[in-house]
């Protein structure tokens, strides 16, 4: 029941911002996105005449070794420029859980001891530095990017701490905006953090995809997740959405280097529905690739590879180009792109009313459902643009006495195929639909479940891919 005392905490305010997003109206998609990138990305990107608003620095307990020179001479850049900071007040990070959190733990990747007063001591040491050196100018602090990992998305314990860091950095300098930075994942547990956002000025969000942890239709799907996750906070928070962290690797080259322009083409595509979603910025981690980046983190080597340029040459990777077009589309008014292409894996789809997930080495990602009983299978995608969008279904079945199982897909509730997908290996079933920009329902029904004589008529669903063409 925490959550009904919302309102009670700027409740003017985000009602207001709230109510414009839910309705679309103009006021919403009126107001451009912001951009930002790190230094290096930021000096390439201003090179080609394309100055991003902001500017993303990581902030962490390596600064009690490193000094904070590097930090300042990034503030002084930024007071001189016009640019505003986006800190990454990255402390706990992967040493996040319960006990580290309630009681601190042993860090072997910071070398030190980690709690709640040395977490405060770098808090204090950040305020200090912003204080001499950006003079109260604006700075925006996303407070432990994906912290909301490792059991603690329903610590309470956690809520409290990040509602009192919210707190000082807002009560201790004037320029302080802060985000709570949710890890994309986990929806449901979402609301225990509802005192941090309440205290903040944003929800946060991170999105990140590689090729050595991610399916590709996850890794080229990152768009409509951002869409998905942001939606999700600010519906439920009444907050605008920063998301701070984009990030997709190239690696493995050159294969992922097409991979990685299309991902970021998607994210691009999806300006509109991301702004009625409630987000305000976009920031991708680095210009460059970093090749001293660890390789024992989550993503292993394709770490190394999150930049939108090579480091060694500079030279913008495709998606660098696709980037500096989605910026400047945004900052001309241009609402969406010609293009639009958007992928579902239905054994993950939004919504199943029946059946169960299976092995099948054909599958776009191994994996495909098994409707084997009357139902549905939903799958929500958020539609850049008024127009005619075609819907692929990529299915087949098993039959009893011959007969195939019955097929019904619709978009927008409009109906785009109907079809009796055979037993003789994966096809794709087409159809198409004109729809209005928003998020629209692709539904696919099986309606003629059966089973006789050692025979089971069922519905085998892969991946339902959405396409604009006109």
């Amino acid at each position: 029941m925490r959550n009904q005392r919302k309102l009670s905490i700027g409740a003017t305010t985000t009602f207001f911002f709230s109510m414009i997003l839910a309705a679309g109206t103009s006021e919403a998609q009126a107001t451009p996105l912001g951009f930002g990138i790190d230094r290096s990305g930021y000096d390439l990107l201003t090179g080609a005449g394309l100055r991003p608003e902001y500017v993303q620095v990581w902030v962490g307990p390596w600064l009690f070794k490193s000094g904070w020179a590097h930090i300042d001479a990034q503030f002084e850049a930024s007071a001189r420029e016009g640019s505003v900071p986006v800190l990454q007040f990255y402390y706990w990070g992967a040493d996040i859980g319960q006990t580290c959190v309630e009681k601190g733990c042993w860090s072997a990747s910071s070398g030190r001891w980690k709690d709640q007063a040395d977490w405060g001591r770098l808090a204090s040491d950040l305020v200090s530095h912003m204080k001499s050196k950006l003079a109260g100018k604006r700075a925006v602090i996303v407070l432990e990017t994906e912290f909301n990992k490792n059991g603690m998305s329903r610590s309470e314990t956690l809520d409290a701490a990040l509602e009192a860091k919210a707190k000082y950095f807002r009560s201790n300098y004037d320029g302080a905006q802060v985000a709570i930075g949710f890890g994309n994942w986990g929806y449901g547990d979402w609301g225990t953090f509802d005192r941090a956002v309440a205290a903040a000025n944003y929800a946060g969000l991170q999105g990140m995809r590689a090729s050595t942890r991610d399916s590709e239709s996850s890794y080229l799907g990152l768009g409509q997740a951002l869409v998905d996750g942001s939606r999700g906070l600010e519906r439920r928070f009444w907050k605008p959405v920063f998301i701070g962290d984009i990030a997709l690797s190239s690696h493995w080259e050159p294969d992922w280097l097409e991979k990685q322009k299309q991902a970021v083409q998607r994210i691009m595509d999806l300006r509109g529905p991301l702004k009625d979603a409630g987000v305000v910025a976009l920031v991708y981690r680095s210009g460059l690739d970093a090749a001293g980046a660890s390789t024992s983190e989550y993503y292993g080597e394709a770490e190394r590879h999150f930049g939108l340029a090579w480091a060694s040459s500079k030279v913008g990777k495709p998606a660098m180009d696709v980037w500096k077009a989605g910026m400047r589309a945004e900052r001309s008014g241009t609402t969406t792109s010609t293009v639009y292409a958007s992928y579902g894996e239905l054994e993950t789809a939004n919504l199943r009313s029946a059946g169960g997930s299976s092995y099948d080495g054909q599958a776009s990602a191994t994996r495909f459902w098994n409707l084997w009983s009357n139902g549905h299978v939903s799958h929500w995608f958020a539609l850049p643009g008024d127009g005619t969008y075609e819907v692929r279904v990529r299915a087949q079945g098993t039959h009893l006495q011959g007969v195939a199982p019955h097929m019904e897909v619709r978009l927008g509730g409009k109906p785009v195929v109907y079809a009796d997908p055979g037993p003789y290996g994966w096809h794709e079933y087409v159809g198409r639909a004109w729809v209005a920009r928003g998020t629209h329902e692709v539904r696919i029904d099986f309606t003629n479940d059966a089973a006789w004589g050692g025979e089971d008529r069922n519905l085998w669903l892969d991946r339902v891919d959405v396409k604009k063409v006109g």
